[in-house]
């Protein structure tokens, strides 16, 4: 059991860390896409030199050249936010994965104890049936005999009580533990599957707005290039 808690703790510890690490991959994705931004703003300026040379077809050569660079880094830049996207989406559906695998195995702890639990409830009904059978037979040898055979035959059912009180009371810890051990199972389950399902949602929704933002930078560069095209 105890090796199964551990298990848990570090699935959990895991489970964090891998959130930690999205988290991380956001970050670098809103820095790239500021990075989008800052170029959008140079190709604006590159517009307008453009316009202001006018006729001068050299310069507006030179500043074409500048454009087409400066759109390059932009398409390396979309490519790496592809990527970073297909990444952040793998850790989530790997988080996901071992989140259910964690649920199997707490399900597989349950198991094992109520298997346990109903063996030992089984050997503890019949070792009071024996017990009951031979505090009978002691109490009717013990009638039969002499005084002092019944002072001994009285002090063997006594220790047969206490062995009796003493499982019921086993019986009774293992019944408070394993009590105990479903319960923290429940919330461990209800944890984790709540955690995942969380993540896997901000995941989506962080996902989709950022996805949104770069068509949006997209269709801007389309149109600004459009438009730098028709004015050389």
């Amino acid at each position: 059991m105890n090796d199964a808690q551990k298990n848990v703790v570090e699935q959990e510890h895991l489970l964090e860390s891998r959130t930690v690490a999205l988290a991380e991959k956001t970050r670098m994705i809103e820095e790239r896409d500021e990075k989008c931004d800052k170029l959008k703003q140079e190709l604006f300026i590159v517009k307008r030199e453009i316009q202001d040379i006018g006729a001068n077809r050299r310069s507006a050569k030179e500043f074409e050249i500048k454009y087409k660079k400066l759109e390059s880094m932009f398409n390396l830049e979309k490519e790496k936010l592809a990527e970073e996207r297909m990444k952040s989406k793998l850790e989530v559906t790997l988080l996901k994965k071992k989140s259910e695998e964690t649920l199997l195995d707490l399900e597989n702890l349950r198991s094992s104890y109520v298997k346990k639990e109903k063996v030992w409830q089984e050997k503890r009904e019949k070792l009071e049936d024996e017990l009951a059978c031979l505090r009978k037979q002691l109490n009717k040898d013990a009638a039969n005999d002499n005084t002092d055979s019944t002072f001994s035959f009285s002090y063997l059912n006594k220790e047969l009580a206490n062995e009796i009180s003493n499982v019921k009371r086993d019986n009774e810890d293992l019944r408070m533990e394993l009590a105990s051990l479903q319960q923290k199972w429940t919330k461990d389950k209800n944890d984790l599957l709540h955690k995942a399902r969380q993540e896997e949602k901000i995941r989506n929704v962080e996902f989709d707005a950022l996805q949104q933002k770069f068509a949006s930078r997209m269709r801007i560069m389309e149109d600004t290039n459009k438009s730098l095209h028709s004015q050389v």
